[in-house]
């Protein structure tokens, strides 16, 4: 292959992959409840398709 990658390009890419996961993963049980949140969804639908 002309082309290896280094062992810095692994670490990097680590890093990145772990701070991708850490800040989607952050408080992801919050809340504690069901919420609701799509009750604007029908005006956005239907401004949209205009």
């Amino acid at each position: 292959s002309l082309y290896t990658p280094s062992r810095a390009r692994y670490a990097i890419i680590l890093v990145i992959t772990v701070l991708a996961l850490a800040t989607r993963l952050y408080r992801v049980s919050q809340p504690s409840s069901i919420v609701f949140d799509e009750v604007h969804f029908g005006k956005f639908a239907a401004f949209y398709l205009k």
